[in-house]
């Protein structure tokens, strides 16, 4: 069974600039959100990004 998920645009100086320091940082969304080297309102955008993608993938029922 085959799927995809759509990843929304989002401002790229907030969202974006967000996923680029957890890419740089070799972290996962749970790690960038666990960390304290993250400000409050970073965190809680990769919160709604971690959300919005395991939504999706959960709705897709592949497991």
């Amino acid at each position: 069974m085959y799927g995809s998920i759509a990843i929304p645009r989002r401002n790229p100086d907030t969202f974006g600039r967000d996923i680029e320091e957890v890419i740089a940082r070799k972290l996962t969304l749970q790690e960038a959100i666990a960390s304290g080297d993250f400000t409050i309102m970073s965190r809680q955008r990769l919160k709604v990004v971690q959300r919005e993608i395991f939504e999706q993938l959960d709705s897709l029922g592949l497991i």
